[in-house]
């Protein structure tokens, strides 16, 4: 049981500083943000993302248990969408903006952890986008939530952001954050309720059609690769599937982040549609001046027993397609990250990793960053790697585009956080799904090589799909 907990320290923080955060408000005729935060007794931040549903509209969950890390938001301080030409820039633009007028309830910044910026973007904002399917999740949206819960290792931390004009008074600031206070409170809270949806997760003579088109485009792709038009290209399929009620997300998230603990398992939910998943791939970390980001290319299912399971890990590490496949990611990562970086290292030879459902060849990828770049900076160089997209990049991406037959939205897409100084990490959204209602489309995708076999892909896109079937399916997966 959650019980709330007294107003009156935030209420004081607050007062202390809006008549600051007014002033400033005058001075640069704009809003500005004030944030102001409360330690609380251990919550689980997956409680706000589900109790905030019937006021926040925007809301946000993601957890890597690694890390130590969880946050959850509801409602949006601060957002912005730019054009998608723009979109690396603008959003760069954005936060700085930001980051450098917010007023934070301590000085020195000892009691606050800091403002959270949370973004995604979409895989290619070239491709016309599919608004029945994406409605709400453009080429790029930053935010800066006006709740968040965010726990680190043993500390948990509610955030309250609020936007203070100068042509709003200090008493009607007060009192909307008093609200909001409360709202959440009450939030937080109630118990979720569980619903067991029925979902019916027999193929369909419709997924039988993509699973062919599937094929095709992989034996397409194989052909193109032998002539010469690229090296790599990562081909996607999805799946649709329904249920007579809802779809019970905060279920699914529960599953997901129980059943892969090594996993970023996320969740953004945009007008009436929420993109969710468990991602085994780091995109890229900035740490201060520290980078680290993840090659994460080349695959293989895990095995019934111990002996099999040894066997098919043995396998992917000597595979001369998987092999080639990681090389080629790894290399287009060093490419990518060296004019921004110094001291770049990653090993000769990649590692085995391994998830509850799948081998993954794994290199990890470590640097210095240099010339002033941004952790939006790395983002913009590295999307879309070769684990994702293909290589070259460009000619990868015009054939996903012609052929892949549907829009990836954010799949495969950089998803993730920044704090005020520009550090975060992102990540690729990864095993997820797109659910609106009574309907969710799931997503998954194989690097495809010169001599990829159509029937060996399309059964390791289906091993790449069951995380997503058995969260959103329950019982019936």
């Amino acid at each position: 049981m959650v019980e709330q907990q007294t107003l009156n320290p935030v209420s004081e923080k607050f007062r202390e500083r809006v008549d600051e955060a007014i002033e400033k408000s005058t001075e640069l005729d704009a809003p500005v943000l004030l944030s102001i935060s409360q330690d609380v007794e251990a919550i689980d931040p997956l409680r706000l993302f589900t109790g905030s549903m019937g006021y926040a509209s925007e809301r946000w969950f993601w957890e890597h248990p690694e890390s130590g890390l969880a946050m959850a938001a509801a409602g949006a301080a601060s957002s912005n969408i730019a054009p998608p030409k723009e979109r690396f820039s603008a959003t760069k633009q954005e936060h700085h903006r930001i980051a450098s007028t917010a007023i934070l309830d301590s000085a020195d910044e000892t009691d606050h952890p800091g403002l959270r910026f949370l973004a995604g973007f979409s895989f290619d904002p070239e491709r016309k986008p599919d608004r029945r399917i994406w409605k709400g999740f453009p080429a790029v949206y930053l935010f800066l939530p006006r709740v968040m819960l965010i726990r680190q290792e043993e500390r948990h931390t509610l955030i309250f952001t609020t936007q203070v004009s100068r042509r709003r008074d200090k008493e009607t600031i007060c009192k909307s954050l008093e609200q909001l206070y409360n709202r959440t409170w009450r939030g937080l809270e109630k118990e979720p309720t569980a619903t067991r949806p029925r979902v019916d997760v027999t193929p369909t003579e419709q997924d039988e059609e993509i699973a062919q088109t599937y094929r095709e485009n992989v034996a397409l792709a194989s052909q193109k690769i032998r002539d010469g038009a690229f090296e790599k290209v990562v081909l996607a399929r999805h799946r649709e599937i329904r249920t007579g009620n809802y779809f019970d997300v905060n279920r699914a998230l529960e599953r997901l982040r129980t059943d892969y603990p090594g996993c970023y398992t996320f969740a953004v939910a945009r007008q009436s549609s929420v993109f969710l998943g468990a991602s085994p791939e780091q995109l890229v970390q900035q740490q201060g001046k520290e980078v680290s980001a993840a090659c994460l290319a080349g695959s293989i299912r895990r095995g019934e027993s111990p002996d099999e399971d040894a066997t098919l890990g043995d396998q992917l590490m000597n595979s001369a397609k998987d092999l080639h496949e990681h090389e080629v990611c790894a290399r287009a990562i060093r490419e990518a990250l060296e004019p921004l970086c110094a001291d770049l290292s990653m090993p000769d030879e990649p590692q085995l990793l391994t998830f509850s459902n799948v081998h993954h060849l794994y290199t990890p990828v470590r640097g210095t960053l240099s010339n002033g770049s941004t952790l939006i900076d790395l983002v913009e160089r590295l999307h879309p790697t070769p684990a994702v997209g293909g290589y070259p990049k460009e000619d990868a991406k015009s054939f996903i585009r012609e052929n892949e037959g549907f829009d990836r939205g954010w799949y495969a897409s950089p998803i993730g956080w920044m704090d005020g100084d520009g550090d975060g990490e992102f990540v690729v959204a990864l095993r997820s799904a797109i659910v609106s209602g009574q309907r969710a489309r799931l997503f998954a995708g194989c690097g495809i090589m010169d001599e990829s076999d159509p029937e060996q892909e399309l059964a390791e896109s289906d091993v790449k799909l069951r995380p997503m079937l058995a969260a959103l399916g329950g019982d019936n997966a």
